[in-house]
């Protein structure tokens, strides 16, 4: 019998996830099933990200085991900072595709983008994003890296659950793009490290005019190819 759904592992934070965020089933054009991590603080899993504990991954092994059993297609996490534990997971699960971060598409996307430019990351806190992230990942440790503006409507929704205003959320994101090419010259694409950044990707490409990549990309990406089309 086929495998017919995604299983996403989801760090259970409280704000809201509108469509377009890795949480919420309607971002997707096939069955998902979530499995839960819960006790964690977005600052304990952000801030922490280069030293969690082994209580911690396990807790994320051990959820990622029972979507295989129960008849995953492929795996997601929500939040692109555990690409520091990308490594594990691999070793772990040999052959199974899970797509631990959205960073995980870095490599791939600067082969898609113009002759001579390469991506950069969108992060939800550009202080701690950083080399070991990018090298958990087989991405290039010298990424352009920037994040959204420490207090701004999208950092607040995410740490401190502020009542969701897409719009204002939509411009965090926009003004981080802008920073991004404006800083870095070559950009010819972007990666949202973010999970919850989904919804403003349209939002984003438009803007910018340039390609976006994040978590349902990758998802998308990953399905397909355990479920690939008969023409037959």
């Amino acid at each position: 019998m086929p495998k017919t759904f995604l299983g996403v592992v989801r760090v259970v934070t409280e704000f809201e996830k509108p469509p377009g965020d890795a949480a919420n089933p309607e971002s997707y054009d096939y069955p998902i099933k979530i499995k839960y991590i819960r006790g964690s603080s977005v600052e304990e899993l952000v801030s922490n990200s280069n030293n969690y504990s082994d209580q911690f991954i396990q807790n994320i092994l051990d959820k990622m085991q029972e979507l295989i059993n129960e008849g995953a297609s492929a795996i997601i996490t929500t939040c692109g900072f555990l690409a520091i534990i990308h490594p594990i997971i691999r070793l772990k699960f040999p052959g199974f595709p899970i797509g631990t971060s959205a960073l995980l598409q870095v490599p791939v996307a600067n082969n898609l983008v113009e002759s001579g430019k390469r991506v950069g990351v969108i992060t939800f806190d550009g202080d701690v994003l950083g080399e070991h992230h990018l090298k958990g990942v087989g991405a290039d440790l010298s990424t352009p890296i920037v994040g959204v503006k420490k207090g701004c409507s999208f950092d607040q929704l995410v740490r401190r659950a502020i009542p969701f205003n897409y719009e204002a959320n939509k411009n965090d994101i926009i003004e981080a793009g802008e920073r991004l090419v404006r800083e870095n010259k070559n950009i010819g694409g972007i990666v949202l490290e973010c999970a919850n950044m989904g919804p403003y990707r349209h939002d984003l490409q438009k803007h910018l005019n340039l390609p976006v990549w994040d978590i349902i990309t990758l998802a998308n990406f990953m399905f397909d190819v355990n479920q690939p089309r008969s023409f037959r």
